[in-house]
């Protein structure tokens, strides 16, 4: 009877270190898979289509802060070879919107 409650012990603290082990490697950023393949005419869906990327682009996540996106571009010349870019750009938004908010609330 003892060997069966150790092993069940056991499963459990390993199962509890499973889902445990992702939050240790976090690093407070957000991350998503959000391909942008076409520019609208204006911020709605129903809008106008301006442009269809040729190449593929994703948002990739999000920084803390609000102000740096991952983001990644990604094409294929049929001979000279695929290439994929993976970096973090800067956009102030979080920063834009803070200032917004402040001189709206003056």
């Amino acid at each position: 009877m003892r060997p069966k409650i150790t092993i069940i012990a056991i499963f459990i603290c390993l199962t509890l270190l499973a889902f445990a082990l992702p939050s240790f490697g976090s690093d407070g950023n957000t991350y998503f898979n959000i391909p942008v393949k076409t520019l609208l005419s204006e911020p709605s869906k129903d809008a106008n289509k301006v442009y269809d990327i040729p190449v593929d682009v994703k948002i990739l996540g999000i920084s803390e802060d609000g102000n740096w996106y991952k983001v990644r571009i990604e094409f294929d010349f049929v001979f000279l070879g695929h290439y994929k870019y993976t970096g973090w750009a800067y956009a102030p938004v979080s920063d834009i919107l803070a200032q917004k908010n402040l001189t709206v609330n003056r």
